[in-house]
Order: structure tokens, then C-alpha cells, then sequence
């Protein structure tokens, strides 16, 4: 069915994606099946956004600080291990043309971060109405209080199940009526959780870093937790520092991190968390594992 569509004149034009490798053959054999001289078939190979592509983008929307725009969220793509699509530098591209004019140029890889992260909430959205659904600073919350769930039990990812459980009883902490299932949903389509294989998980390990440092603000007993094993967790709480920076006691932790020892002492190694939430999944030797 679908090779005889190719034959009628219905579309103006028609995109096929296939494998890395198999392009050649189709080509060729669709140009046999087709048998029409009238009929173009050209590869376009897409991958992730280069500078240029980036540049080409901004310049839509700001052709006076395209290169600047550009330049700036290809950066924060690469420093944050974020995806180089269209959606991700774009997103970032709005983040930076509306945000503080600052951010251009001075602003942390956490703050940049995390104003982008409350784009995705919807913060500033004015098709969001609050009095009928969750704002952002509420779905940031609970994206918080999730991501200690990930922490504690040092994965990467928790079974769809659990993450319900988790949803359900942040619900009844706060009194909130909402459906665990339509909001997990919410924040897959908002493309900051996943599921797959029945495991719930951060679309980026960035975001779990994020929010679990957030939750640490908020959670004195959680952050305790973190700063028992500070080179562990120190994913979470780079982002932590940043997005406090007058925290009196993490600056004596880190003080006596760097404070030499009695002679003899052998400086603490280890994993880190990020081995375990860069992961599938696997609940390993650290947060990141």
C-alpha cells in the first residue's frame, strides 16, 4: 500500500527515514520501482544541530544576536549534556532571548539550566491558566520530592509503579487532589520524564541533579544525606552550591575536603552518582551509575 502512494501524484513531497548504511539500496531500488523521471529522490542526512544550524535558527527569531544566541546555546547544550535537536536549541534560544540579559553572558551552566527547565514547567506560559492546573513553581515541587526518591534509592530510574506510589504520596502530604497518572503523563509530554520498559527516569541526568538540589534547599534531612557522602553525590550538589551560594555549613564540608589530614590519610575515591543515573537504570555504585 505504502509503494503504491509513492506512485500517485497526492503529495507534493514525501520524507522517508531508514538506517545509517541502507540508504543507498533503497534509493535505488525505489528509483527501479518508481520508473519515473519526473520523480526526485535526494538524501538529507539529519543529525545533531551544528553552529551553523544553530545560528540559522536564532537568526529567525533575533537576525541581530544570531551568532551571539547561537553561540551561547550550542555551549550550554555541550556543558550540560543536553540533546542537540531542534527542540532542545530551540528551547534554549527562547530561554536566552527572554531571559535576564545577563544570562548571554555571565549566567552559571545551573542557572541557565534551570531557567530553561522552568520553561518546560511553563512558567511565563500564558495559555497556563493556575486556577485549573499545577504552575510551574507546583510541578517543580514535585519533580523535587521525586528526585529524592531516585536519591535514596540510588538509581537511575524506579519502576512506573513506585513512581505513582512516590506522586501519590507527596498528594496526600500536601493535601493535593491530582491524579498520579495524568500528572506523570503531564511531565512526559513536557519531556522530563520517560517510560520505558516500565521504568520511570529523568530524561536527562541533568534534571535529576537539578531537582534533587532543589529538594535539598527545601529538606534539611535530605541534604544531610548528601553531604554525608559529598564526592558521591557531588553531581547534585555542584548544582546545590550554585544555586545557593551562601550555605555556611557546605562551605566547612568543603573545607575540610580540602583541609590536609593526618599524615598517612589516603584521600577519599569512589564512584559517583552520576554513574548511576546515566545509566539504564541499573542500580550501581552511584547516583549516576
Amino acid at each position: 500500500r505504502c509503494l503504491n502512494e509513492l506512485k500517485g501524484d497526492q503529495y507534493e513531497f514525501i520524507v522517508m527515514g531508514c538506517r545509517h548504511g541502507s540508504e543507498s539500496a533503497i534509493v535505488e531500488n525505489l528509483g527501479e520501482y518508481l520508473g519515473r523521471a519526473d520523480v526526485e529522490l535526494a538524501l538529507r542526512y539529519i543529525g545533531r544541530l551544528n553552529s551553523r544550524d544553530a545560528t540559522n535558527l536564532a537568526a529567525l527569531i533575533e537576525p541581530t544576536r544570531a551568532a551571539k544566541l547561537a553561540s551561547k546555546a550550542i555551549a550550554i547544550a555541550k556543558g550540560e549534556h543536553l540533546p542537540r535537536t531542534p527542540l532542545t536549541i530551540g528551547l534554549l534560544l527562547c530561554m536566552l532571548l527572554h531571559g535576564d540579559a545577563s544570562m548571554l553572558t555571565a549566567a552559571s551552566p545551573t542557572a541557565l539550566l534551570d531557567a530553561w527547565v522552568n520553561l518546560l514547567l511553563g512558567r511565563g506560559d500564558p495559555h497556563e491558566d493556575a486556577r485549573f492546573a499545577l504552575d510551574s513553581l507546583e510541578k517543580g515541587n514535585i519533580l523535587a520530592f521525586m528526585a529524592q526518591r531516585f536519591v535514596e534509592d540510588r538509581t537511575g530510574s524506579l519502576s512506573e509503579a513506585t513512581a505513582l506510589g512516590c506522586l501519590e504520596d507527596y498528594f496526600a502530604l500536601v493535601g493535593w487532589a491530582e491524579d498520579p497518572i495524568e500528572v506523570l503523563d503531564n511531565f512526559k509530554k513536557r519531556f522530563l520524564l520517560n517510560v520505558r520498559n516500565g521504568q520511570v527516569r529523568f530524561t536527562q541526568s541533568s534534571y535529576l541533579y537539578l531537582f534533587a538540589a532543589k529538594r535539598a534547599i527545601e529538606w534539611r534531612p535530605f541534604r544531610k544525606l548528601l553531604c554525608d557522602e559529598p564526592l558521591y553525590f557531588s553531581p547534585i550538589l555542584r548544582h546545590y552550591a550554585a544555586l545557593t551560594r551562601n550555605d555556611v555549613e557546605m562551605l566547612q564540608e568543603v573545607e575540610r575536603l580540602l583541609t590536609p589530614t593526618v599524615r598517612g590519610h589516603v584521600s577519599p575515591r569512589g564512584s559517583s552518582f552520576s554513574d548511576v543515573s546515566d545509566g539504564d537504570g541499573i542500580v550501581a555504585t552511584s547516583i549516576e551509575d
